[in-house]
């Protein structure tokens, strides 16, 4: 009988001004079955700069996921440079919003390039394909979407909400 490959580790990116929320999205990874290593990226000119110049290596990450459940100007900018200009991240990044961020995506105002969203998926889902069977086939998806803007994730309530209550203690 013979045993299955054993399962890449997944590079992954958040970037986010809230440090709590490494800690949930790698417990949800974990709980959805994807191995992955997750870095925190604080919202700041090295981010972005380091993010558009990404070229092909064992550093990579595979996603950079942008944390826009607050509309704050540090988000609105990492989504400008990073996510919604010509000059992409030529990694797939994933965009976290709330039903609130996902309007002000809708009305356009933010897009400085050429980029076409399509409605949010809830996050869970996103991270249950990746810990499925078919996480290449996902990652391709993801890909090919991502060449005409960022894929949309609707974050639960309760990262918002855990983050904030974890900030402030």
């Amino acid at each position: 009988m013979a045993s299955e490959p054993p399962t890449q580790r997944m590079l992954m990116t958040l970037v986010s001004d809230i440090c709590y929320r490494v800690a949930y999205l790698t417990a949800g990874l974990r709980q959805a079955g994807v191995e992955a290593e997750l870095r925190l990226k604080r919202p700041n000119h090295q981010t972005v700069a380091s993010l558009r110049r990404l070229e092909l290596s064992a550093s990579r990450p595979e996603l950079v996921f942008i944390d826009f459940t607050a509309d704050t100007l540090l988000s609105r900018r990492m989504l400008k440079t990073i996510a919604l200009c010509e000059k992409r991240s030529p990694a797939i990044v994933i965009v976290l919003t709330r039903p609130d961020t996902e309007a002000l995506l809708e009305t356009g105002d933010l897009d400085v390039g050429d980029s076409t969203m399509f409605s949010a998926t809830p996050l869970e889902a996103i991270l249950e394909k990746l810990g499925g069977d078919q996480r290449d086939n996902v990652l391709h998806s993801l890909k090919v979407l991502n060449q005409y803007g960022p894929v949309l994730a609707r974050a639960p309530d309760d990262f918002v909400t855990a983050g904030a209550a974890q900030e402030s203690a």
